[in-house]
């Protein structure tokens, strides 16, 4: 209360109320597809003591969340400590740290945990680099929150918007590119500088009977498409006779491709 709750203005944060505070929001639960029905506490005067045995609301959640990013709470030492994952012995990350999930996606890190007791499910996190976080608690422990999470994770994070390209689909450029190389004869007009630069006579013409020896090119698809140091980036698969081939196709705004490397699946 001293030191934490008061001057952080949580006033809707308490440890361990007694079961008969009437601010205490009400559990449900259910059995097998039954309806749901109160849930009666099944954690012991002092069970929740290893879990903080704190009770608080989205609401004191998310200002607890901002106290720990604006450094409030923790020291710097502390706070890296708290945030950063284990290390297994052979070096890989638990994406797990002292007492935080850590989730590193190429958007942003994401930090947090879920919980539940009898009648409750929760879920908190927050993400630093936006100064954002989530607190979600249903008073249900049958209820899936984690599908409410992604949806309000999704408008947190930051986002890369992929370039408008000049000219043909994705879709088209690979099939024409494709086609190009199976014939020998590259339209170099529709390659960048550099590419134009990689892909020699000798080149074009290595690649042609890579590509002849294993058969027709057939079953063009872009299976996604993304951005990446301001190119567009499509993701193609297709077949080449028998064998299933892959390319991640990069191009610049005006339209030329400036990377297509064929692969083996």
């Amino acid at each position: 209360d001293e030191r934490i709750f008061k001057p952080l203005g949580l006033t809707r944060t308490v440890y361990e109320p007694p079961p008969t505070d009437t601010g205490m929001s009400k559990g449900y639960t259910s059995s097998a597809m039954g309806e749901p029905i109160p849930a009666l506490p099944r954690e012991g005067r002092g069970w929740a003591g290893a879990a903080g045995a704190i009770y608080s609301t989205p609401t004191d959640l998310l200002t607890w969340d901002l106290a720990l990013m604006d450094g409030k709470l923790l020291t710097p030492a502390s706070y890296a400590t708290l945030t950063t994952p284990r290390l297994l012995d052979d070096g890989r990350s638990t994406g797990y740290a002292c007492g935080l999930s850590v989730t590193s996606r190429p958007e942003a890190l994401i930090l947090g945990h879920s919980g539940g007791v009898a009648g409750f499910s929760t879920q908190n996190l927050f993400i630093p680099s936006t100064r954002s976080g989530i607190a979600l608690i249903s008073n249900t422990d049958q209820a899936s929150v984690r599908p409410i999470l992604d949806a309000a994770i999704d408008m947190l994070i930051p986002h890369t918007t992929v370039p408008t390209i000049a000219g043909p689909s994705a879709i088209d450029a690979a099939k024409q590119f494709l086609t190009s190389l199976e014939a020998g004869k590259v339209d170099r007009s529709t390659l960048s500088d550099d590419f134009n630069a990689l892909m020699t006579d000798e080149r074009i013409a290595a690649d042609r009977k890579s590509l002849v020896a294993h058969g027709k090119v057939s079953g063009v698809v872009v299976t996604g498409v993304r951005e990446r140091g301001g190119f567009e980036v499509a993701n193609v698969r297709y077949m080449v006779g028998s064998t299933p081939a892959a390319t991640a196709m990069y191009r610049s705004p005006d339209g030329k491709i400036q990377q297509f490397l064929i692969a083996r699946q």
